[in-house]
């Protein structure tokens, strides 16, 4: 862990000057490039992110190189306070790079299963949500023990809800959700679910169509119109 960021960094700046087509040589503890160059050179202008946590580290090398950021602890209580800091920092470090960043390249991650009802989102995610977040708890660390979760499911449904970690219940809870999360930072570009089993296959397509349907025209506008003209 103590060199895994510090070689991500080292790395990055080899891809991304091999993705601007440029000859490397490059030697490190641990790699050595030789007059390195792309095989195959990049087919379009394709984007690239940077994953960041808790710590700025991810934020600062967004925003020297002028790549995107994906914020994979976006709900976590203590992830969202640092929310704008750390865009800030991607702003500074691109100011003082000569790049630039963008908030539509933005991503925020969370977990979320929605149905029609609460209830429902409740019924369907019996099928793997504790059972993810128990195998998490044994490979993220989670500091004071006496912090950890709740063990009985509906209690650890209504925790995960009430804490802002993730949302499982209703599209109008999403909506609340993503304004919570566009309050904190003052605007971002899309909104990843967690990629997980929460629910199984059926009813987690199900949530996605409602994001689709109900969440996503909200915050782009698409209802404006039909809703002016019915009333």
């Amino acid at each position: 862990p103590s060199t895994q960021r510090p070689r991500m960094e080292e790395a990055f700046d080899v891809i991304m000057r091999l993705f601007r087509g440029e000859t490397v040589t490059h030697e490190s503890d641990w790699f050595t490039c030789r007059d390195a160059v792309l095989q195959m050179a990049p087919y379009s202008d394709f984007d690239i992110a940077v994953a960041a946590s808790i710590s700025p580290s991810g934020s600062k090398t967004a925003g020297r190189y002028g790549t995107g950021l994906i914020s994979i602890a976006a709900t976590d209580p203590m992830g969202v306070e640092l929310l704008s800091g750390h865009w800030d920092i991607a702003e500074h470090e691109a100011a003082a790079h000569g790049t630039s960043v963008r908030r539509d390249k933005w991503r925020l991650m969370g977990p979320m299963h929605i149905a029609e009802t609460e209830e429902q989102a409740r019924e369907n995610c019996r099928f793997g949500l504790q059972w993810i977040f128990d195998y998490l708890s044994h490979i993220i660390p989670v500091g004071d023990p006496s912090d950890a979760p709740p063990t009985d499911f509906d209690d650890f449904v209504d925790f995960a809800n009430e804490s802002g970690r993730m949302v499982i219940g209703t599209p109008d809870m999403a909506i609340e959700q993503l304004q919570r999360l566009d309050d904190k930072t003052g605007g971002f570009g899309a909104y990843l679910f967690l990629g997980a089993d929460l629910a199984d296959w059926g009813a987690t397509k199900r949530s996605y169509e409602l994001f689709a349907e109900y969440v996503m025209p909200h915050f782009q506008g698409q209802l404006a119109a039909p809703r002016a003209s019915y009333d």
